[in-house]
């Protein structure tokens, strides 16, 4: 079992779990983020099985802001697996007056969540919110939770979805086992983000029938014409921008704006943005290379998208080489402001660079 990760984060696990149990629970939302990427959908499935062991006949709906994304749509398909998904306005004035808690998964900003934000805001003081996450929590979100549980270390939040099951001594189920790895494999890309903690869970779940071929089968999906154009047409209307030695590139798409990020990584940026804008609303990715993170030490998440999420008035927030924000303006504006403190950030850390040198 992954006693690692439990050690590592014992008082926040233990404080999370006396919260949950101390707390009447007999009609709860679970949710998760806007197009429920696999590591999202996994956490929401592991959870409501975890929830039923310690709540008993408590009744859960999984209601999705916008459903689930093209490769958890094959991933759920793959593996079999049945959920029952709603949508908010699947969610009645009357039903909702009976729930008693709302448990937010993989989720950093309020912004992410769409129409739940205004339910979580309206009804904080009636209902017991429930964070579990591994970004960095926006204080729009953080202030509305009873308990929250963010573990930055963590490199899926599958990975703190298993480490409940171990505190608990709870044993996942082979379904559960199954998706809780598909999100720790997605999330952390095969591994490549992986810590040596990720590890140790990855084995746990093994051993409790998850089955790593089957996993990386179900990831595997075809990119199809919509995704192909979308990539295609952010590299015909990318900007270059050189800064220091880093190659940055800003662009704009209608929709698939993380898999553009990536494509232009490959196509030799170090940096991407990509941006999107539909009805007075902005989102934006972005990518970075690997080297990018190690030698400048600029987390995409924390340094960059978290300030643009406020900057339009949403939220923002993500990895150190992936990360994401929305909110409201233009999709030039934000790409504008993406730059901006994208080389106030480099200036800062060659000037570092620079006063450490002449201090040895």
């Amino acid at each position: 079992m992954a006693k690692e990760v439990i050690k590592e984060n014992k008082n926040d696990v233990k404080e999370f779990i006396d919260r949950l149990l101390d707390s009447h629970i007999s009609l709860a939302i679970v949710t998760t983020h806007r197009n429920a990427d696999p590591d999202a959908v996994a956490s929401v499935y592991a959870f409501n099985h975890l929830l039923k062991k310690i709540k008993g006949n408590v009744r859960i709906l999984n209601v999705l802001p916008e459903g689930l994304s093209a490769v958890s749509k094959r991933l759920i398909e793959y593996l079999n697996v049945s959920m029952e998904l709603l949508e908010p306005s699947d969610i009645s004035t009357d039903i909702l007056k009976n729930v008693d808690a709302i448990i937010v998964l993989d989720t950093c900003s309020s912004e992410q969540l769409g129409p739940l934000k205004d339910i979580l805001k309206e009804r904080y003081r009636q209902v017991r919110i429930f964070v579990i996450d591994h970004h960095f929590a926006h204080k729009d979100l953080a202030e509305l939770a009873y308990a929250i549980l963010i573990l930055k270390d963590a490199r899926a939040t599958a990975e703190i979805i298993y480490t409940l099951y171990d505190y608990l001594n709870i044993q996942p189920t082979e379904d559960a086992a199954n998706l809780l790895l598909a999100g720790i494999v997605y999330d952390t890309r095969h591994f490549i983000l992986a810590r040596a903690e990720t590890f140790n869970v990855v084995a746990s779940l093994i051993k409790y029938g998850a089955k790593y071929t089957t996993v990386l089968k179900a990831l595997q999906s075809k990119m199809e014409t919509p995704e192909k154009i979308a990539r295609l047409k952010a590299a015909q209307r990318m900007q270059i921008h050189r800064i220091d030695k880093w190659i940055i590139v800003t662009t704009h798409v209608g929709a698939y704006e993380a898999s553009a990020a990536r494509a232009l990584l490959d196509l030799g940026a170090d940096v991407a943005f990509v941006a999107s804008e539909d009805k007075g609303e902005v989102r934006v990715s972005v990518r970075a290379r690997d080297e990018f993170y190690r030698e400048t030490g600029i987390h995409l998440g924390r340094d960059i998208m978290k300030p643009l999420g406020e900057f339009l008035h949403g939220g923002g927030g993500g990895h150190e080489t992936a990360a994401a924000a929305s909110g409201r303006g233009s999709a030039e504006l934000a790409l504008i402001k993406c730059i901006e403190l994208l080389k106030d950030l480099i200036r800062k850390t060659k000037e570092k660079g620079k006063e450490e040198e002449k201090k040895v």
